[in-house]
């Protein structure tokens, strides 16, 4: 499992250890992941997202200091538990165009 930091508009709004990561040639990809929100506006705003299908840019930098930036959607945000006292969900973001590696 890897943990990464999601990015959207700059600002980071949500902490996930990933579940899955799917390439899709050429240039795409599905991430899914289990992790917490930093607040109830940025939750909010992903579940706005994935009941509009909105795309939007985001940005995932993970552990190792790769990043990678591109436009995904909301494929799939779930509520999964309650841990230390902080909701933890599962949130899957896919891209709708190629993505742009950054780092390493």
């Amino acid at each position: 499992m890897t943990a990464y930091l999601v990015k959207r508009d700059g600002h980071t709004i949500a902490g996930l250890k990933t579940d899955e990561v799917t390439h899709n040639p050429p240039g795409k990809m599905t991430l899914a992941g289990t992790g917490v929100f930093v607040s109830k506006q940025a939750r909010d705003q992903a579940l706005s997202d994935a009941v509009t299908g909105r795309s939007d840019l985001y940005e995932l930098s993970f552990e190792d200091g790769r990043r990678v930036k591109g436009s995904f959607h909301v494929s799939h945000l779930k509520h999964r538990s309650v841990y230390a006292g902080e909701e933890t969900f599962l949130f899957a973001l896919s891209t709708t165009k190629p993505v742009e590696v950054l780092g390493l």
